[in-house]
């Protein structure tokens, strides 16, 4: 006699897969100097290879691949300081730093921070919104333009600069009038800034490269200690803007350090 079929109440049902995803591979984490230790060992590499014919010396020209595996390092971070390493022979320095992106570059910084003593000069440092606004024009000068910064990033800024004193930063409630427009005249000086730095820029470029045929020619003329004509910074020129009109006349209210 045949045993008898389990009723299909009783029975155990088969497992169901499991309907989650299998887990994804972690991306690969780099030492942090591994990328320009591998740039300067495939540049050395090469060059032994390229400027040395003895029999010791290695035939095969290293690739950026094989630094990358060699080091363990990332082939995109080690082509960024070969390229460097060849070009100017330093490593390669971004400068965006990790993490959330800079509302201005270094370059933009310190235009700002001219722009502040510029109306310090002038009895008139504006208060924060005059400075959001300068900051916001430096970022819609961008291609292409960029939106505006928070407020509070300008706040956090002013606190961070050494270069620039805040004791005597004037009230909210405090009003002061300029004369034109505080838009025209934030435009007015970026376009005069960037185009005495676009000039002073060419100046010293063309006086170190007289200064480079001179050493080459054997010539010994030029100024004592090297100094070939450096060109100062543009923001101790600024002119003071007769339109920044202030309520004090005495004493400028931010300082450069």
């Amino acid at each position: 006699m045949a045993p008898p079929q389990p009723s299909p109440s009783t029975s155990h049902s088969a497992p169901h897969p499991q309907s989650s995803k299998p887990p994804q591979p972690n991306r690969p984490v780099y030492p942090p100097e591994a990328g320009l230790l591998a740039a300067r060992a495939l540049v050395n590499h090469n060059r032994r290879v390229e400027g040395l014919s003895r029999s010791s010396a290695p035939k095969r020209r290293m690739s950026i691949r094989d630094a990358a595996a060699k080091w363990n390092a990332s082939k995109t971070t080690v082509a960024r300081h070969v390229r460097a390493l060849l070009e100017t022979d330093r490593p390669h320095r971004s400068d965006n730093p990790p993490g959330r992106p800079r509302a201005l570059t270094r370059t933009e910084e310190d235009a700002l921070a001219a722009f502040c003593v510029y109306l310090a000069r002038g009895n008139c440092m504006g208060n924060i919104p005059l400075v959001h606004r300068a900051a916001n024009e430096l970022r819609a000068r961008r291609t292409p333009p960029m939106g505006p910064c928070h407020r509070r990033w300008v706040c956090r800024w002013l606190m961070e600069r050494e270069d620039l004193t805040l004791r005597n930063i004037p009230r909210a409630d405090r009003q002061y009038r300029i004369e034109g427009g505080e838009e025209v005249v934030v435009k007015g000086f970026f376009d005069q800034y960037f185009k005495e730095k676009i000039e002073s820029d060419r100046r010293a470029v063309e006086a170190r490269l007289a200064a480079n045929g001179e050493e080459r020619r054997g010539g010994r003329e030029g100024p004592p200690n090297g100094d070939h004509g450096a060109v100062e910074d543009t923001q101790q020129h600024m002119p003071v803007d007769p339109r920044l009109v202030g309520p004090e006349q005495g004493g400028s209210q931010m300082e450069a350090g």
